[in-house]
């Protein structure tokens, strides 16, 4: 018996952003809803968009050189194994200084800071081209533990880690 997994976004965004249109960003799943098989191990893309009151998803007009968001989930229902279970684009996978991009993962929550390689000299405009591109921040596995519906949620991250 399949069932739906909800993607909601929840937005908390703090600071200034000259790269944006209009409307806010946010950070929201690739699917609005995840359709999969009791007990089943899924995988969630994590995207910008620039500005959301533009339809589809809008990429950075001057790129992007680094990201925190934090994806939450009622433990009871789905679990993810470890930072492995994260996967971040190449551009992306540095915490600014030449090491390890912080990813930190518990129950009920993964959280994600990332920076370009301090070498790189180009921002991160993400993957693909045209009406397609996106800006993909991080693809998580998930293992699924309940057999009802719940919900995952997303927010923009601004501070620091403790």
């Amino acid at each position: 018996m399949g069932y739906w997994v909800r993607g909601v976004v929840c937005l908390v965004v703090v600071g200034m952003f000259n790269s944006f249109a209009a409307g806010a960003p946010v950070v929201r799943f690739d699917q609005a809803l995840y359709e999969i098989v009791d007990g089943q191990t899924f995988q969630v893309h994590v995207v910008l968009d620039a500005d959301d009151a533009m339809a589809g998803n809008q990429i950075l007009v001057n790129g992007l050189f680094s990201m925190a968001f934090r994806m939450t989930f009622d433990p009871s229902n789905a679990s993810v194994s470890g930072s492995a279970s994260v996967s971040l684009p190449a551009a992306l996978n540095d915490d600014g200084l030449g090491g390890p991009p912080f990813i930190n993962v518990g129950s009920g929550f993964v959280e994600v800071r990332a920076a370009l390689d301090p070498a790189e000299l180009q921002p991160y405009f993400g993957e693909g081209a045209g009406a397609s591109q996106k800006m993909r921040l991080a693809t998580i596995t998930i293992q699924d533990l309940a057999p009802d519906d719940y919900t995952l949620g997303l927010e923009i991250l601004k501070s620091i880690p403790t």
